[in-house]
């Protein structure tokens, strides 16, 4: 996100051109994902690779064996990925709009 902010002050000062800021989008993504995966508690990396881990050590994984689980896994992995989407999208098009203007 403090990528993001960097963009939209940097790219102005630099007068760069205004579809620049599109490139917002890829630092607005990876933000919203970061956050929503914490937010869910729920990471989708772990999800497509059909692991789990309660623990909270990274060296001690477990493996999603049930097609169901996994499947159910998945779908709130993809979830987690449009939300993320959309929010970044929106943010993009609102910084978009309001530099354009």
């Amino acid at each position: 996100m403090i990528i993001a902010g960097v963009l939209v002050y940097a790219i102005p000062q630099f007068s760069l051109p205004t579809w620049s800021l599109l490139v917002c989008f890829i630092p607005l993504f990876l933000g919203a994902e970061g956050f929503l995966q914490g937010y869910f508690r729920f990471c989708a990396g772990f999800a497509a690779r059909s692991i789990f881990d309660f623990s909270g050590s990274s060296s001690e994984k477990g493996k999603v064996t049930d097609r169901e689980a996994h499947s159910l896994d998945m779908r709130k992995a993809m979830r987690i990925n449009l939300y993320s989407l959309v929010t970044a999208a929106v943010v993009t098009a609102i910084i978009y709009l309001a530099e354009a203007v």
